[in-house]
């Protein structure tokens, strides 16, 4: 048995922790455990077991929280890539990949001390001490926790500051002066997501009244009503309010989540009151996770066309790879509409029918909805989701249904990459060329590299697709030079036609016309003849606000932020000017900060002086 265990916390630090290991627990390489850090506890990753004493004196681990890894060793193994390429902390790296913040709810409490019950019995006798610091006000809250908590052993934080109204700084300075002692009682927790469920126990009441319509009542939960008994004359005694909630339970099954009971025109006591009589129970679930596909219009399924030879050509070399069960590397260069989707989802497929997992990443969180419509329509409940737009109760959910390998296939933002499926055969990197896979804070990885890296470093051989219409500069020039594989997907699904793109030369439009232009002729003709066939336009432009640039004809200096000297932005629905790039905020200038002239012009064009332009010519 181990005497102790190295482990990688979540702090600024470029090193592991060693501690003692109580007897009798087991913490394993890749689990986590709660250890004590400083004042506080902190849960981290066990990434070694031994058997050296260190040359210091060491604390003991508080609790191992699992009994099996929750991090494999390939996993563990790309973390300490990562920490090493990107230079980062190890344990912050643990942290990014593991998204289960919600197992563990961090907790302070306070107790009284010698000290402080000795400064409350002096200010019973004596009263408050004159050459105290504090006013008489905050002396008063002081001493109302020090009786708040000499009255119990240990109170929560959360718990004392309600009761007393105490500030943090005030508790701050207790503590300074030793009346009272802080201590973290940080903890692991249940993070299950659960919902109330009301289910209808007494089904004599619900008999004695005509059923409603079952078309009508709300929808009915999976299980039907549990065993019931009653007593004579239950349904004599209900209101009109007792007897809707009886009534939509029957017609419901007998169970409904209480959400859907708040629906009705009744007060919310008369579910309790029902409780009471024994009419119905109030049970805890766990709550479903669904795949918000409900409000996104039906697509054709990709697999009710014809494939073309350059798809079948990709599908058939992205499956030789998977199939070899070696690492391999290919890029899927493909126009916008060439049907790359398409064979992602083919690949998919085949990898799930021989039993194997793959992971598809999306650049943006507002691309998973639609991608996860087509993975729901294609695969049904073997999808994941992970991405940070999820609570963190629903991210721990998900990631342990893919530890399961209740889910074998798995979509999502960058963070998917770190996805715990067992036996990875394909990681889809959709668009690599996007900005987005880049984390911008600690650990600050690529995601696409990180894909490249998962796939090399999996135990049974996996395959790595990055697939983009305009692929980046480093990815080309490796498919180029043979490390990946290059396959193109030259012509559009069905040889449907490019859209037409047409440049204006402003500067012709200038001279034309004698005047500078926002919207060019050929524009403006174009929009009235959509209008006119009553379609719809989108015209974009990537600047905020009414004018970019604030100059000054007198001098010639712009107007810039004070912290980071780029140009502030007009915003005249808001009356302000504002930095894009720190957000500091100044009122509209009514004359040059330099050399106090009155010729101020705001200079340039943006979204707000677009949409007030074309509100002027079509009205």
């Amino acid at each position: 048995m181990p005497l102790f265990c190295d482990v990688a916390l979540a702090v600024p630090l470029d090193m592991v922790f060693t501690y003692a290991i109580p007897p009798g627990m087991e913490p394993v390489v890749g689990g986590r455990v709660l250890v004590p850090f400083r004042q506080q506890r902190l849960s981290g990753i066990v990434v070694e077991l031994h058997d050296r004493p260190p040359k210091v004196k060491t604390k003991k681990v508080i609790e191992a929280l699992d009994l099996s890894p929750v991090l494999d060793a390939h996993l563990l193994k790309l973390g300490k890539w990562i920490a090493d390429y990107y230079l980062a902390p190890v344990g912050e790296v643990f942290r990014t990949m593991l998204p289960l913040a919600a197992e563990f709810k961090r907790a302070i409490a306070y107790h009284i001390t010698d000290e402080g019950r000795l400064a409350l019995h002096l200010a019973g006798m004596s009263g408050s001490p004159a050459r105290s610091k504090r006013t008489p006000e905050q002396q008063l809250v002081e001493f109302r926790v020090l009786d708040y908590l000499a009255e119990r052993e240990s109170v929560r934080e959360e718990s004392l500051r309600g009761a007393t109204r105490v500030a943090k700084a005030l508790l701050a300075g207790m503590v300074r002066k030793k009346w009272i002692a802080r201590e973290d009682v940080s903890a692991a927790r249940d993070a299950a997501r659960m919902v109330k469920v009301a289910v209808l126990i007494d089904a004599e009441a619900a008999e004695a009244s005509p059923p409603l319509d079952p078309s009508t009542s709300l929808r009915a939960g999976s299980r039907g009503a549990r065993p019931h008994t009653s007593t004579a004359g239950t349904a004599k005694k209900l209101n009109e309010n007792q007897r809707t909630l009886i009534e939509t339970l029957a017609a419901s099954g007998g169970r409904l989540p209480v959400e859907a009971l708040r629906g009705l025109d009744v007060p919310r006591t008369t579910l309790g009151t029902l409780a009471r009589r024994g009419l119905i129970e109030l049970v805890d679930e766990p709550q479903d996770f669904t795949v918000s596909v409900s409000k996104l219009k039906a697509r054709q399924s990709p697999f009710e066309f014809e494939f073309s030879v350059a798809q079948k050509e990709a599908l058939g070399k992205i499956g030789e790879a998977v199939a070899s069960r070696k690492f391999g590397g290919l890029l899927l260069h493909g126009i916008t509409g060439s049907g790359k989707t398409a064979v992602y989802l083919a690949c998919m497929r085949e990898v799930l029918d021989a039993g194997r997992s793959s992971i598809l990443l999306v650049p943006e969180i507002g691309l998973t909805p639609a991608v996860a419509a087509d993975l729901h329509q294609v695969f049904g409940d073997e999808v994941a989701i992970l991405h940070s737009g999820l609570s963190d109760a629903e991210r721990a959910e998900q990631w342990h249904r893919i530890r399961r390998g209740e889910a074998r296939v798995v979509a999502g933002t960058r963070s998917a990459v770190f996805a715990p499926v067992g036996d990875l055969a394909l990681v889809i990197v959709d668009e690599e060329q996007d900005s987005s896979y880049k984390q911008e804070e600690t650990p600050r990885y690529h995601a696409r590299d990180v894909a490249v890296m998962r796939a090399k470093m999996a135990g049974a051989g996996a395959v790595v697709v990055l697939g983009s219409a305009t692929p980046s500069l480093e990815s080309y020039f490796n498919a180029k030079k043979n490390k990946y594989a290059l396959l193109e997907l030259p012509d559009r699904v069905e040889m449907r036609p490019l859209p037409e793109v047409e440049i204006v030369d402003m500067r012709l439009e200038f001279q034309e016309t004698g005047q500078e232009q926002v919207i060019s002729r050929k524009l403006a003709e174009e929009i009235r003849e959509r209008l006119g066939k009553k379609e719809q336009v989108m015209v974009l432009l990537n600047r905020r606000g009414y004018s970019p640039v604030v100059l000054c004809r007198a001098c010639g200096k712009t107007l810039q932020c004070k912290n980071c000297a780029v140009s502030m932005t007009h915003h005249k629905r808001e009356r302000k000017m504002e930095c894009h790039y720190c957000g500091h905020v100044e009122h509209i200038p009514d004359k040059c900060a330099h050399c106090g002239s009155e010729y101020v012009y705001f200079v340039g064009t943006g979204s707000e002086k677009l949409e007030e332009l074309l509100h002027g010519m079509f009205p």
